[in-house]
């Protein structure tokens, strides 16, 4: 039986994403835009955090929205998750980093907009 890899986050950006352009497999270059978002998990045992690693591809529909994304954007993130297995350096421990290649974002509330008082009398002129 064939499964669906379709998994979706909710948290906070860690920094402002990374721009990169990539070999794409035709030879063409791909941009792209990695970033990292912190999840809460709240259990019975209390509540912690761990990190996504979030890639969004020039092809994929949500690469422009990624555009909007800053350190401390709340957001939700849906796409395909891959899980690397890992031993941390320092104490020799197994974990698993989780890696998400978006397909759709959608923005919360970004830091920055709390930065900008609304005036009800600035209003950004509009070109139609």
């Amino acid at each position: 039986m064939r499964g669906i890899n379709i998994c979706t986050f909710g948290g906070n950006v860690a920094a402002d994403p990374e721009l990169r352009t990539v070999a794409g497999r035709n030879g063409n270059n791909v941009d792209l835009i990695e970033f990292t978002m912190y999840v809460d998990e709240n259990t019975r045992k209390g509540a912690k955090s761990f990190t996504v690693k979030v890639t969004v591809w020039q092809t994929a529909p949500c690469f422009t929205a990624a555009g909007y994304i800053r350190k401390g954007t709340e957001l939700t993130v849906t796409g395909a998750l891959s899980v690397s297995p890992y031993i941390t350096k320092t104490d020799n421990l197994p974990r698993a980093g989780a890696q998400l290649n978006a397909v759709q974002i959608v923005l919360g509330r970004s830091p920055r907009d709390e930065e900008q008082p609304q005036d009800s009398n600035s209003y950004d002129e509009v070109p139609f």
